[in-house]
């Protein structure tokens, strides 16, 4: 088998993986739309959506907004396929859309064929998240591959 072809057969399993913790029989996908680079221009999104995006340019910034009708665990996914380096090369920021307070924030490199996600326990609200390059204010590292988000989000239940 080829070097391509091996790569290519390692990406759809990884993606049928994910499609599969997504919960969805049909995954349904959602393309950033530009211009998506304030908060007042966020694309609107919902959990177990796959949002594909891809920053352009070293300057760009994706926003999204998603709501969660009840207080529960949200996992952030973030996935970039074919990119390998140990380094940081996006900034996640996850914000409260009422106080626009950070209440996340990681960076991300790029591992081949692995999403990596991140479990909060959130109240019920309105909530942005950012993807930017790493390092935005001090010089950065970027990439302009393209990268897939997915939110998972399970609503707590009343014990007893």
């Amino acid at each position: 088998m080829t070097r391509r072809a091996a790569i290519l057969v390692l990406t759809a399993a990884a993606l049928l993986c994910w499609c599969l913790l997504a919960q969805a029989d049909e995954p349904r996908w959602f393309k950033e739309v530009e211009p998506n680079d304030s908060l007042e221009q966020a694309n609107m999104i919902e959990p177990y959506l796959f949002v594909y995006g891809g920053l352009e340019q070293e300057s760009d910034v994706d926003y999204y907004q998603f709501s969660i009708p009840e207080p529960g665990t949200v996992e952030l996914s973030f996935y970039v396929p074919l990119f390998y380096d140990e380094k940081p090369y996006w900034q996640i920021t996850l914000f409260s859309s009422l106080s626009l307070e950070p209440v996340f924030s990681t960076t991300c490199a790029g591992f081949p064929n692995t999403a990596e996600t991140y479990p909060l326990e959130l109240p019920a609200g309105d909530y942005h998240v950012r993807i930017e390059p790493y390092g935005s204010e001090l010089g950065s590292r970027w990439s302009d591959l393209g990268y897939e988000l997915l939110i998972f989000y399970t609503e707590d239940r009343p014990v007893g």
